[in-house]
């Protein structure tokens, strides 16, 4: 597949993500199958990016949880995680803590203070 062609894929790809990535069962052969492409072209366009498939969309839902984070106060950690598709409130603090240098419960500490 062309450099071009990958480019294309990929925000392709992206579109379609952004506006499914709240949807539990958005996988690798449910994008492929909706763009009309392998899942080896989805992957090929994702490594051109930079960025894995499910790193992307990981790191859509922790801006989600951020956003939920401080949307909805009253919202425990563990029913973000819940809502997101991630597998415990431990991993998705894991990896929230890994993009945002923060944790989850440190960043709501925050928020409180500022209010």
């Amino acid at each position: 597949m062309s450099e071009k062609k990958q480019e294309l894929l990929l925000h392709r790809a992206c579109t379609y993500i952004l506006a499914h990535y709240m949807e539990p069962d958005l996988d690798r052969n449910r994008i492929a199958t909706a763009l009309g492409c392998s899942t080896r072209s989805l992957s090929r366009a994702f490594e051109g990016g930079g960025i894995k498939l499910h790193g992307y969309i990981r790191v859509l839902r922790l801006h989600k949880g951020r956003e939920l984070l401080r949307r909805k106060p009253n919202l425990t950690i563990e029913k973000i995680a819940d809502r997101l598709y991630f597998s415990s409130a431990r991993h998705f603090a894991t990896r929230y803590k890994e993009l945002f240098r923060l944790s989850p419960s440190d960043e709501r500490k925050m928020i409180r203070r500022r209010q």
